[in-house]
């Protein structure tokens, strides 16, 4: 399964079942509180009937191992923080190899998705090694950043 439908598959599984929660976090929005854990929690359940399973959840290191060894780290919080994404791939690059990929989840009731994409593209530049990404509308400002190590 390519990373893209391991997104959709996240992003159909919150529509249907835990918008409630996403929508209850937007008040911390102004705080910018952490919300990796739940999320954690949210993909296991997403992929649990896929051919991509989650295995093992970490608290170093990677955060997800799916059935077929790959790797994933996770990001979350109630605000959109592109440095914050971009680090999660960057941390990785020495300490893990294998771990090529960051999946984020992140609120920004004030920005585009362009405005969203053009931050990111502008933070890349900080940074000495390439990556791709795509954004992912999940809805009420609710968005999840696909990082690919390349």
């Amino acid at each position: 399964m390519k990373h893209e439908d391991i997104v959709k598959k996240i992003i159909n599984h919150i529509k249907k079942n835990r918008m409630d929660a996403l929508e209850s976090m937007e008040t911390f929005h102004k705080n910018k509180v952490g919300i990796e854990h739940w999320f954690k929690v949210e993909i296991v359940r997403a992929l649990q009937d896929t051919e991509n399973y989650v295995i093992s959840i970490k608290n170093k290191g990677p955060d997800l191992e799916l059935i077929n060894g790959e790797l994933i780290e996770l990001k979350g919080a109630t605000d959109f923080n592109p440095k914050y994404y971009i680090e999660g791939l960057e941390q990785h690059i020495t300490e893990n190899e294998d771990c090529k990929t960051c999946i984020a989840l992140g609120f920004d009731p004030n920005n585009s998705l362009s405005d969203l994409k053009d931050s990111i593209i502008e933070k890349a530049k900080e940074f000495t090694f390439n990556f791709n990404f795509q954004i992912f509308d999940i809805d009420r400002n609710w968005y999840i950043v696909l990082l690919e190590r390349v």
